[in-house]
């Protein structure tokens, strides 16, 4: 199950915009990590909210995705266009504030599949 962490500066959102933003990316990352063996809906993905401390060094807007490091997984999200296309349809949003297309926004990070998965 991928987790999503919006981090965000204080004031940027608000509750409302949050619940909105959350939904979509929830729905869009779902759709970005499925693959040919695996289809997610946005129920499967888990959306957290965190605003910037006053002393965090960090864009004013960044979204981390955790999700296990299954190789189709993998490489699906390792593809440049996957992850533009991910991008450009979280800018696209009429919640999300208005950020230039070129500044860094998504981060992945991969757990190995390490264990028995049953």
């Amino acid at each position: 199950m991928p987790k999503v962490t919006l981090s965000y500066k204080k004031g940027i959102f608000t509750r409302l915009q949050l619940l909105h933003i959350g939904e979509e990316i929830k729905t869009l990352v779902a759709e970005a990590a499925s693959t040919l063996d695996t289809k997610l809906t946005g129920n499967d993905v888990d959306f957290f909210a965190r605003e910037h401390t006053d002393f965090d060094l960090a864009a004013d807007v960044g979204i981390e995705i955790e999700t296990i490091g299954f190789p189709q997984r993998r490489a699906k999200l390792g593809e440049r266009n996957v992850i533009l296309k991910l991008k450009k349809g979280i800018l696209a949003s009429s919640w999300f504030p208005k950020i230039s297309p070129d500044s860094p926004l998504i981060w992945i990070k991969f757990w190995d599949p390490v264990g028995l998965h049953v």
